[in-house]
């Protein structure tokens, strides 16, 4: 499906004939074609289709009962920024990125969400693992926690870190 939807190789792009593959693979049970349907309803004109939050939401949630951590990710970004149609609902995107943890967007945004709840410790753990599955924003994040000692009291500051993590974030 990704080649027709792409073009890639010898392939035109057939947007229709991608639709028609992501459909069959998924009737087999394949997470990622669940996958890629739902982005072909998340985004008008995406595979030839409206935008359609239901059908998004409907084949992001078969991908992640397949376990496609990266579908529970788009789940939980999808009600973390409460757009597209979907309410906002923290509670919800926790969930979704407690499924999705070791995906580096998941990770990363249990670290900002532990920040935002005021939980350094849990949110300075989430950071680095983030960072070490290659997450910019969690690298940034890191300067704060090694730069910044007293504003946590976690005794971390080491400039040396917080100049590491800085170069690894740009």
């Amino acid at each position: 499906g990704v080649i027709h939807q792409k073009g890639l190789g010898k392939f035109e792009v057939n947007k229709k004939e991608a639709l028609t593959l992501y459909a069959k693979a998924a009737k087999k049970g394949n997470a990622l074609a669940y996958y890629y349907r739902a982005a072909c309803y998340r985004y008008d004109n995406s595979c030839g289709t409206k935008k359609d939050i239901d059908w998004t939401l409907d084949y992001y949630s078969q991908a992640n009962s397949k376990g496609l951590k990266i579908a529970a990710t788009e789940l939980g970004i999808l009600y973390y920024f409460g757009k597209e149609g979907i309410a906002f609902d923290i509670s919800k995107a926790k969930s979704f990125f407690d499924d999705a943890h070791g995906e580096y967007r998941a990770t990363s945004f249990l670290g900002g969400l532990y920040r935002y709840k005021k939980q350094p410790k849990e949110a300075f753990k989430f950071s680095q693992e983030a960072a070490q599955l290659g997450s910019k924003v969690s690298h940034f994040r890191l300067v704060e926690y090694w730069y910044f000692e007293d504003r946590y009291k976690m005794g971390t500051k080491d400039l040396s870190k917080a100049k590491y993590h800085l170069l690894e974030a740009k």
